[in-house]
């Protein structure tokens, strides 16, 4: 049970329960919850902080939001409720949406941020939403960022933007437009509270927001109709690069608050790849570099003679770990390293205690090991499930999922490689963010090829000098700090060109070239 269901049976409004509408009662947990008869379970659920794992958005295909219903095993997204139940919820398919431990750490401030004492930013990601805190020290001249992340509760309306779209456009025709964004609004209160707790200060003492994410997110985070995302010509009626108040979003912070809405590039390359150039600092530097956000909504940038090319590529959940059989993310007990020693598949859990599911990075290092032993061939078949440890397994269709992600990734820099005439031969510098990009071993990422082993000395040598991380987010923090910054990213997604891989001959080449191992 991933979180218990409070009693709420007594607080219906005396409007609804003069509407004439009937109600049923839903216990799990030994609790009550009263809810109207007819409505979906899993929204039921979601109602009362229990987020239902739906990858596939509520088709009914995934089944990972399986539950027991008076004792039979049923799918909530497919339930309806038509009276009294007892619902056991099984927790490998109930995720926990409470936030990361909160981390810390320092840097320097100019003397031009945009906010007074508390400043906050947020990478909006299709999978994970992560929110830092950055605290002013006048006497030292410089600020402490504490920061922590979740799991994007938009997520059970499905796992890649495609699918949150299509569950935006299913809302609006059923009046319940604002559900995707109350969701990820909601999110970020909660972090902002955990971390506002963690200093001990009111939330109404921030003062300025940064706030990126694809476009897609932007657009489901402010309330708007994302249609011209999905319909042809594609091409998004709203760019942002634009300052809201925190009233605007219903956010915790001082209602008087400035948010800033980095600019976008197009309905297909959004303002998280913005900041993550920025703060790459590849703009400022000469040589031709690449840069490579790698999660559900893959994006890659490349610079080469002051032209900037991005593009897109819809790796889905995989990479993120949420669809696979046992994937889990950075927590204790996941799996996070696996490697060979004494001619034998060892592994590493984090915090060090019994394995309790896998990170989609030491996915990675397993398909490498296994590759390099045999027991995978260069096509990813293998012959019997693969079993880590009591409940810890990876399966052939786990693997089938990694290759479709990584054959996406790949596809996605090869296509635009071709399109801007670059050879990796002429890249000096590979930057591989992200926050699957931070736990990535390169070297096994070359040996299944994720990225091309031409490539490793020069991805190594940035992963050393400018280790990789949450560039998305670092960049809306300089923004914060250094608001003439907004300017500048305005300026970088101007002139940067979307490379469109839907229905790119060329990337469909590539995809299929690069799905195997």
């Amino acid at each position: 049970m991933a979180k218990d269901i409070k009693e709420v049976s007594q607080n219906i409004p005396e409007t609804a329960l003069n509407s004439g509408k009937t109600f049923v009662n839903v216990k799990t947990s030994g609790q009550t919850l009263t809810a109207e008869k007819g409505s979906l379970l899993s929204d039921v659920l979601r109602s009362c902080g229990i987020a239902p794992d739906m990858p596939c958005g509520g088709r009914g295909t995934c089944k990972k939001c399986a539950v027991k219903v008076s004792g039979k095993i049923c799918l909530a997204c497919q339930t309806k409720i038509e009276h009294d139940i007892d619902v056991e919820t099984l927790n490998a398919q109930i995720l926990s949406a409470a936030p990361a431990a909160v981390t810390a750490k320092k840097t320097k401030l100019t003397g031009n941020s945009m906010f007074t004492k508390y400043g906050l930013a947020a990478d909006l990601g299709t999978t994970t939403i992560c929110v830092s805190l950055s605290v002013r020290e006048p006497t030292k001249n410089e600020e402490r960022i504490y920061e922590t992340f979740r799991k994007n509760p938009q997520a059970a309306f499905g796992a890649d933007v495609i699918s949150r779209l299509d569950a935006a456009n299913r809302m609006i025709a059923n009046g319940e437009a604002e559900k995707l964004a109350v969701g990820a609004v909601s999110a970020i209160n909660e972090m902002t509270l955990k971390l506002c707790g963690q200093i001990g200060i009111l939330p109404e003492e921030i003062d300025a927001a940064v706030i990126t994410g694809n476009t897609a997110m932007l657009y489901l985070l402010t309330g708007k109709n994302p249609k011209s995302l999905i319909a042809s010509p594609f091409i998004a009626d709203s760019l942002f690069g634009e300052y809201l108040s925190a009233c605007e979003l219903n956010l915790v912070i001082s209602k008087n608050a400035r948010v800033y809405l980095p600019r976008c590039i197009s309905a297909f390359a959004g303002a998280d790849i913005i900041t993550a150039i920025l703060a790459s600092g590849m703009t400022e530097k000469p040589e031709t570099s690449l840069l490579a956000d790698i999660g559900t909504n893959g994006e890659i940038a490349l610079q080469r003679h002051g032209e900037i090319f991005c593009a897109s590529a819809s790796a889905g959940p995989a990479f993120e770990g949420s669809s696979l059989s046992c994937g889990s993310y950075a927590v204790a007990g996941a799996i996070n390293k696996v490697f060979l020693k004494d001619g034998k598949i060892k592994y590493e859990t984090i915090g060090g205690g019994a394995a309790s599911g896998i990170c989609a990075s030491a996915v990675i290092d397993t398909l490498a090991v296994m590759l390099r032993l045999g027991i995978m061939d260069k096509t990813g078949f293998i012959s019997e499930t693969y079993k880590f440890t009591d409940g810890v397994f990876l399966t052939l269709k786990d693997i089938r999922q990694i290759q479709l992600a990584k054959g996406a990734i790949r596809a996605g820099i090869e296509t635009l490689l071709e399109t801007a005439g670059v050879k990796w031969a002429d890249i000096c510098a590979f930057y591989i963010a992200g926050g699957f990009g931070s736990y990535l071993n390169l070297n096994n990422a070359a040996a299944i090829g994720l990225i091309p082993p031409e490539i490793l000395p020069a991805a190594l040598r940035c992963a050393k000098l400018y280790p990789p991380g949450n560039l998305a987010l670092a960049g809306a923090q300089m923004i914060l700090r250094e608001k003439s910054l907004a300017a500048k990213t305005e300026e970088i997604a101007k002139r940067a060109k979307t490379v469109q891989l839907s229905a790119n001959p060329v990337f469909e080449e590539n995809f299929m070239k690069y799905i195997s191992f």
